[in-house]
């Protein structure tokens, strides 16, 4: 059967989908779901490095198949190709979603395919990739190899064009489902009800989202919180997996309330009780907690990074300086100092951001990048006899 030339059919590997943690797994996840339900076929493969066994389950619009691929990924990776082979999925893309694995496959796979390589980065998967040899290579290749490059944000594009000349990037931002992020009364309710059992009055309510692993910048934060004594103005509130020694390290006067991490929607009512979402990466992608929070109507503090570009000081809230305590202290004194008016202002800006950025945007960029992509193969594909055939 041959593929129809309007819908694209998607070989996509990734190394980070349901139910694995973390930011990429859930804009993965988000995106597919996405895509099936505007009728693209994904035979999806999660490159797995913690799962125990194979499984391969039948999906509305295309399949999940979830590989082990810890310590012998070149034996998997070699054994799904002869899967991938005999199963003639009839692709028209094949599609690597971030990290080493699926960019080494990806490029393998699609050339003996015979179809485009679409590499998307997230951010981490580039910023740190970059710096590793064992990975630079395969991420070099595909790059190399990609009939377009998708970059999370438009600094991310811009760092992709000047490392490897010649490479088709383009901006992919994330997106959001306005229906799953808004406050609802009762959501209002337990906010309002959390902030009058745990919050001294005059607090204000800071709130640290997610895993907050080394480049998520919690260090400056705290290390201006100290170096201004803000100890008393501040309630910190943690919702996830904070660092190993992380409330030994905080700052003595500091109200803080830890959570443990909780299922995405679930945190609705703790972001509608803060003043302020922090941001503070060192280095970063595009968070999805930015337009989650952004969507709610809560202004941030954020540095540069973790504002994806998007956040503008002032307008949203605060921006500082990556890993900058003096810069993140006068956006600390911003938020403490900012009259009711002010504060309001932040708050529609805020809302007015997510709108932009709504979950069908996304799909349709998507889809654009595809179509672009399937009328591009001379300059990127070699076409190869089928087996059997005069070379």
């Amino acid at each position: 059967m041959q593929a129809d030339a309007q819908t694209p059919r998607l070989l996509w590997l990734t190394e980070r989908y349901a139910p694995s943690r973390g930011g990429m797994a859930v804009s993965c996840d988000r995106i597919v779901h996405a895509l099936r339900k505007r009728g693209v076929w994904v035979d999806l493969v999660h490159l797995s490095r913690t799962a125990a066994r194979e499984t391969h389950q039948p999906r509305e619009n295309g399949s999940d198949r979830v590989l082990p691929a810890s310590a012998e990924s070149g034996h998997a990776l070699a054994r799904l190709w002869a899967l991938l082979e005999r199963a003639g999925g009839d692709w028209t893309h094949v599609v690597s979603f971030g990290g080493a694995l699926p960019c080494s496959a990806g490029s393998a796979y699609a050339a003996w395919l015979g179809v485009p390589l679409v590499v998307l980065l997230r951010g981490n998967d580039f910023d740190t990739g970059v710096f590793w040899p064992e990975r630079r290579a395969a991420l070099e290749d595909a790059i190399h190899r990609a009939a377009r490059v998708g970059c999370v944000t438009e600094d991310l594009c811009r760092r992709v064009q000047r490392l490897f000349p010649g490479a088709n990037a383009v901006w992919t931002p994330n997106g959001i489902d306005a229906r799953e992020w808004c406050a609802l009364p009762s959501d209002l309710r337990r906010a309002a009800d959390w902030r009058a059992a745990h919050v001294e009055p005059g607090r204000k309510v800071v709130g640290l989202f997610g895993d907050l692993k080394a480049k998520k910048g919690v260090e400056t934060l705290l290390a201006a919180i100290a170096a201004g004594r803000l100890g008393a103005a501040i309630h910190l509130l943690v919702a996830g997996t904070p660092p190993e020694g992380f409330e030994a390290s905080l700052p003595p006067a500091l109200a803080r309330t830890l959570l443990p991490a909780m299922a995405r929607t679930d945190l609705i009512p703790y972001l509608l009780a803060c003043d302020a979402v922090a941001l503070p990466s060192l280095y970063e992608g595009f968070p999805n907690l930015l337009l989650e929070a952004a969507a709610l109507g809560v202004p941030f503090i954020a540095s540069e990074p973790g504002g994806a570009g998007l956040l503008r000081d002032g307008a949203h809230g605060a921006v500082f300086h990556p890993g900058d305590a003096d810069d993140c202290l006068r956006a600390l004194d911003r938020l403490l100092a900012a009259p009711i008016g002010e504060v309001a202002n932040w708050r529609a800006s805020c809302l007015q951001l997510a709108a932009e950025f709504p979950l069908e945007r996304e799909c349709d960029g998507y889809l654009s990048l595809f179509a672009e992509t399937a009328d591009a193969r001379a300059a990127h594909v070699t076409r190869l006899p089928a087996k059997g055939g005069a070379a």
